[in-house]
């Protein structure tokens, strides 16, 4: 059964931006936060590398990051044993993540800009957040996208 990472996240804000907060593991590139979404999404790394890229209920499709679960290229992970086969396109790691996001929200675009999912005030934090536009973090703050989770005082 697919899961969303956030419900299973912390619903405390997240001092280090490079880290989920509930595991600590760094979500500081893209492949590290698909990781960690991944785990997330299962529950932990040996259900990670069980996972079958289940179809995503929102899209009936393939999970889009099923192919990057290990935290490393496809190729990476095969030459160090691991099952990567996917039925799945092939995508980008930003453009999978994407994709993700845009699944999350049920293919709304402006949702997917506001996602509340950064870790702050009363919301869970999804490591995926950050890349959320297919984009890094640094690109899109340049395009003028919401990138930085909101300051309170």
């Amino acid at each position: 059964m697919q899961r969303n990472a956030a419900a299973r996240a912390t619903k405390d804000a997240n001092p280090d931006p490079g880290k989920h907060p509930s595991t600590g593991m760094s979500t500081d590139t893209p492949l590290r936060a698909i990781r960690c979404y991944c785990i997330g999404c299962v529950g932990s790394g040996d259900e990670v590398a069980e996972c079958g890229g289940e179809w995503v209920l929102t899209t009936d499709a393939p999970c889009p990051v099923y192919p990057w679960r290990f935290g490393c290229r496809p190729e990476t992970a095969a030459a160090r044993g691991r099952d990567v086969a996917c039925d799945g396109p092939r995508r980008d790691p930003l453009d999978a993540i994407r994709e993700a996001c845009l699944a999350c929200c049920c293919g709304d675009e402006r949702e997917v800009r506001l996602c509340p999912s950064n870790g702050t005030g009363n919301t869970t934090f999804c490591p995926l957040w950050p890349y959320r536009f297919g984009m890094t973090p640094e690109t899109a703050r340049k395009r003028g996208k919401l990138v930085d989770p909101p300051v309170h005082s």
